[in-house]
C-alpha cells in the first residue's frame, strides 16, 4: 500500500511539472557582483511526520553567485494550468491525488543555499513560522557552470526534513530550467 501511494504521489507531481515541457535552460548575464539567475519549477514534499501532506510547489528563482555558489532566491506561485494565471499559494495539502491550496494563503518563500560540483544544498526559510525550515540536499545532473552555459540543470533531486521534527520527505525540479 505505502509503494501505492508513493506511486501515485510521483505521478501526481510529474503531472504537475507537465507545465514546464520543452522549455530550456536560461541564465542571465551575470551582474556586477558575478551573480546570475537561474530560474525552474520546484516541488518539496512532506511523506512521513508531523506534516505529511505538505508540499511547497512553484517557481523558484535563484540569485546565484557563479564563484562560490552561494544562492538566495525566493519560491513564487507558478502559474495553473486550468487557469493560465497564478496560483493563490506555494504551500499545498496533498490528500490521495488533489492538491488543496494552505489556507494562510503563503505567496512567497525565501531560500537559500550552495551548489558545488554536482552536490546542492538548500532551505526553504520558515515554511510554517520561524524557525520552521525545510532543509533538502541533493545531486544535480549539469553542474552549476554548465547552467550557467545554458545547458539547464537537468534532472535535480533529493531528499528533504522539516519544517517540524520527524518531518521527511523528498524534492525534485524537472528536467528543464526555464526559459
Amino acid at each position: 500500500m505505502t509503494n501505492l501511494k508513493f506511486t501515485r504521489s510521483w505521478t501526481l507531481a510529474l503531472l504537475l511539472m507537465g507545465s514546464v515541457l520543452l522549455m530550456t535552460a536560461r541564465a542571465q548575464e551575470p551582474d556586477s557582483d558575478g551573480g546570475s539567475e537561474l530560474k525552474s519549477f520546484f516541488q518539496v514534499t512532506v511523506r512521513q511526520g508531523p506534516s505529511t501532506g505538505l508540499v511547497a510547489y512553484g517557481l523558484l528563482t535563484m540569485n546565484v553567485n557563479a564563484e562560490t555558489g552561494n544562492f538566495t532566491g525566493t519560491l513564487t506561485p507558478a502559474v495553473g494550468k486550468d487557469t493560465g494565471g497564478p496560483l493563490s499559494s506555494v504551500l499545498f495539502k496533498q490528500t490521495a491525488d488533489s492538491f488543496t491550496p494552505d489556507p494562510a494563503g503563503v505567496t512567497e518563500l525565501a531560500v537559500r543555499g550552495t551548489m558545488y560540483g554536482h552536490a546542492i544544498n538548500l532551505m526553504l526559510l520558515d515554511v510554517r513560522g520561524v524557525g520552521k525550515d525545510i532543509v533538502g540536499v541533493g545531486t544535480m545532473e549539469n553542474t552549476l557552470a554548465g547552467q550557467l552555459q545554458g545547458k539547464g540543470a537537468g534532472v535535480v533531486a533529493g531528499p528533504a526534513v522539516g519544517p517540524e521534527d520527524g518531518d521527511s520527505g523528498d524534492w525534485l525540479e524537472p528536467c528543464c530550467s526555464i526559459h
